[in-house]
């Protein structure tokens, strides 16, 4: 027999059942958040059967890293933990090898299996209300809801903000109650979440299909369809670089 072939055997033998044991910690995780497969699946911009094909049927064999990434922060644990092949026994291994950073003027830098995540200061305002009568939400004058804690990809973005979900026009990608973390200076493109501001104040969550210059074309769920922005109507377009379940 081929020694070469065995050996490759062996590699996918042991990838398998590393990746049984990922699938069932996900499971555990999943249910022990009170979350589900498929509003997870969505918030990750994947089709809604993505986590369910992931763990019935092994498609894909493992997840992205980007993935895990979200993940892990949804349902609070590390990257690392979506791969152990143990859950209790894990977590006590990355709780005793997990080291803090004495905090600063920028937070704190966790360093957990190996994967360093920056947890900002408490100070990244959270904007909007919602009119009586309107259709949207305001965000121009400033009015605070209150702040929540900077994430790593808003670290040094100062005009940087949060709003939450008012209504269910994202759902069931975005639910109402949902934070959505906002970078202005980040640069919009098709497939984006976006956070559309128009020139009276009022502002509106979608999703962003395509620009003309007679149109802004966005993708809403709820009901399912396009809705149109003329460009002259538009104040800002922010592109929504991270979600919260909760409050964070």
């Amino acid at each position: 027999m081929d020694k070469s072939i065995s050996m490759r055997d062996n590699v996918l033998m042991k990838d398998a059942g590393t990746l049984d044991a990922a699938r069932r910690r996900l499971q555990e995780l999943v249910e022990d958040s009170g979350s589900d497969l498929k509003s997870l699946s969505l918030h990750l911009g994947r089709n809604p059967t993505y986590l369910q094909q992931y763990l019935n049927k092994g498609s894909p064999r493992q997840l992205d890293w980007e993935d895990r990434l979200e993940l892990a922060r949804v349902l609070r644990c590390t990257p690392e933990e979506l791969t152990s092949p143990s859950s209790k026994v894990n977590q006590a291994k990355i709780a005793t090898n997990s080291i803090v950073a004495p905090q600063n003027k920028t937070g704190l830098e966790l360093v957990s299996g190996g994967h360093a995540t920056f947890a900002g200061p408490r100070d990244l305002p959270i904007l909007g209300y919602v009119k009586a009568g309107g259709l949207g939400f305001f965000i121009g004058n400033g009015d605070r809801q209150g702040v929540t804690v900077r994430p790593e990809a808003l670290r040094d973005v100062t005009t940087a903000y949060a709003v939450r979900v008012h209504d269910d026009s994202m759902s069931p990608a975005l639910e109402p109650g949902y934070l959505l973390f906002v970078d202005p200076t980040r640069p919009v493109k098709p497939g984006d979440n976006v956070v559309i501001q128009l020139q009276d104040g009022q502002a509106f969550i979608k999703r962003l299909v395509r620009r003309t210059e007679k149109a802004m074309i966005c993708k809403q769920y709820n009901p399912a369809g396009e809705v149109k922005y003329e460009p002259n109507k538009v104040k800002s377009v922010h592109v929504v670089v991270q979600v919260s379940m909760i409050d964070i």
